[in-house]
C-alpha cells in the first residue's frame, strides 16, 4: 500500500474528529476511489470509525462536554437497528444507491456546516417529545448506518443542531459516543453475515491494511483534542466536501448504469 491512502485517511480523520465525527463517509469515498472491493469497504470504514470516535469520546468527555442523558433515546433504537442492517444482505444496486445518497448528504453537510449558537439559545425538550424524536430518528440513523458502514454522526449532529438540545461541543461529544457504539454494533452485524472462512479473509485484509486504523487513531486524538479546545479548520473541511461530492456524483453515475 502506498503512502497516499494512509495520508488521506489521516487528513480525513483529523478534519472529522474536530467536530466529533468518525469520518466513515469519507473513508468509504476514498476506498471507492482506490477501487477496493465493495464487500470489504463497510468493514474497513467501521473499523476506522471505531478508533477515531473512541478517541473523540475520550477527549470530549475529559473536557466535560458529554451528557449521557441526551444520548439515551437515540442509542436505544440505533444500536439494534445498526446491527440488524449490518447483518442483512443487500444487493449491490441498493448498496450503491444508499451509499451515493449518504455521501451526497455528507458533502452538503460539510459544505454548509452547522450554524453556531449561544448557550442561551438552548431548548429544554419535554420528556415525551425527547423520547419520541430520539427513538424514531435513532432507528432510522442506525439502520442506514449499518447498511452503508458509517457511524451515523453525520446525521445525528445536524439533527441536534436543529433541535438545539445541546451546545456545539456537547453535540460533538454525543456524536463521538454515538458513532463508536453504532460502529461497533454495525461491524458485528457485518461480520455475522459472513461465513467463517470469509471472516478469516477479512481479518487478513484488515491486517494488511492495519496502518489505516493506526493513522486515523492518531489523527482522531489530535483532532478531537483541538475540537474540545474550540479550534476548527473550515478551509480543509471544504476541500474534504469537494472530495466527497466528487465520489457521490461518480456513484450516482455507476448506479444509473447498473439499473439501465
Amino acid at each position: 500500500m502506498s503512502w497516499i491512502l494512509p495520508a488521506l485517511f489521516f487528513l480525513v480523520a483529523l478534519i472529522y474528529s474536530i467536530a466529533g465525527f468518525g469520518g466513515g463517509s469519507s473513508y468509504i469515498a476514498l476506498l471507492i476511489l482506490f477501487e477496493f472491493p465493495y464487500e470489504i469497504i463497510p468493514i474497513i470504514g467501521l473499523a476506522c470509525n471505531l478508533v477515531v470516535s473512541l478517541a473523540g469520546a475520550i477527549n470530549f468527555t475529559r473536557a466535560g462536554h458529554f451528557q449521557a442523558k441526551l444520548l439515551s433515546p437515540f442509542l436505544f433504537a440505533s444500536m439494534p437497528c445498526a446491527y440488524l442492517a449490518g447483518s442483512m444482505d443487500v444487493s449491490k444496486e441498493i448498496f450503491v444507491f444508499l451509499l451515493a445518497s449518504t455521501l451526497s448528504y455528507a458533502s452538503f453537510h460539510l459544505f454548509f456546516g452547522n450554524q453556531k449558537f449561544a448557550d442561551k439559545d438552548l431548548i429544554e425538550p419535554g420528556v415525551q417529545k425527547f423520547w419520541v424524536i430520539g427513538v424514531f430518528s435513532g432507528a432510522v440513523i442506525g439502520f442506514l448506518s449499518g447498511v452503508v458502514g458509517i457511524g451515523g454522526g453525520i446525521f445525528l449532529s445536524p439533527l441536534l443542531y436543529f433541535l438545539r438540545w445541546a451546545s456545539p461541543q456537547q453535540i460533538a461529544s454525543l456524536a463521538s459516543s454515538f458513532i463508536f457504539l453504532n460502529s461497533l454494533t454495525g461491524l458485528i452485524g457485518q461480520l455475522s453475515k459472513r461465513a467463517p472462512n470469509d471472516i478469516a479473509i477479512y481479518v487478513d485484509l484488515l491486517t494488511d491494511y492495519a496502518l489505516l486504523p493506526l493513522v486515523v487513531a492518531v489523527a482522531g486524538l489530535i483532532g478531537s483534542f483541538l475540537g474540545a479546545k474550540k479550534l476548527y479548520g473550515r478551509s480543509i473541511q471544504f476541500a474534504t466536501a469537494l472530495l466527497v461530492c466528487y465520489v457521490s456524483v461518480s456513484l450516482w453515475w455507476r448506479w444509473i448504469e447498473m439499473i439501465l
